[in-house]
């Protein structure tokens, strides 16, 4: 009976450690699959954003800039995110080596919007939502395309928003007035793959 008893303890006592045993294997694998999640949705922004450059960067063959746009016959193609810069080194790998008519192409990274001079694009990125109408009103009926993902951006007064569709697809929304106004000239190609928007 002793025999007996003290191999049921020994059972109990090597079920503890088992127990434990799964419970740090749950824990491990709900860590994994959650640091999985944020993964996933790491390289979803990734492609998103890896999108919307190639798109910033074809902007350039359906908008047109008057000389007026441009310091001087040598000055570079300016690319300006304006803002925690959300696109990484997607922007700079899709406009390398590059040019727009002639211009190299360069890209820059501004933390205030009085910082734009020179800027023939400027994308104006979701860290500066809650100054968006100071930084349009700044940039209105100056000669540079205004770009952004901030919700109601064409709405407010910028030219061209992305957006994504049900599909997760990246698609514009333009108002050609506001283009207009700055002495931009837009392609009808570029409205007709678009969200017009009149205000």
């Amino acid at each position: 009976m002793k025999l007996l008893a003290l191999s049921d303890k020994s059972c109990r006592l090597r079920a503890v450690p088992i127990r434990w045993f799964a419970v740090i294997l749950l824990i491990t694998l709900w860590s994994y699959s959650i640091q999985l999640w944020a993964l996933t949705l790491l390289q979803e922004s990734a492609k998103e954003y890896q999108i919307k450059a190639v798109y910033l960067y074809n902007f350039s063959s359906f908008v047109s800039w008057n000389k007026e746009a441009f310091a001087n016959d040598q000055a570079p193609f300016l690319y300006c995110i304006l803002g925690d810069n959300p696109f990484g080194t997607q922007l700079d790998l899709t406009v390398h080596e590059e040019n727009v008519e002639g211009r190299p192409i360069q890209t820059k990274y501004l933390t205030q919007v009085e910082q734009i001079t020179g800027c023939q694009v400027v994308f104006v990125a979701p860290s500066e939502e809650t100054k968006l109408q100071a930084i349009l009103a700044y940039l209105r009926q100056r000669p540079i395309l205004t770009v952004s993902d901030i919700p109601n951006f064409v709405e407010q007064g910028g030219m061209i928003k992305f957006y994504t569709n049900q599909r997760r697809q990246v698609r514009m929304a333009i108002d050609p007035e506001m283009l207009q106004k700055a002495g931009l000239g837009v392609s009808g190609n570029l409205l007709r793959v678009s969200e017009v928007i009149h205000r």
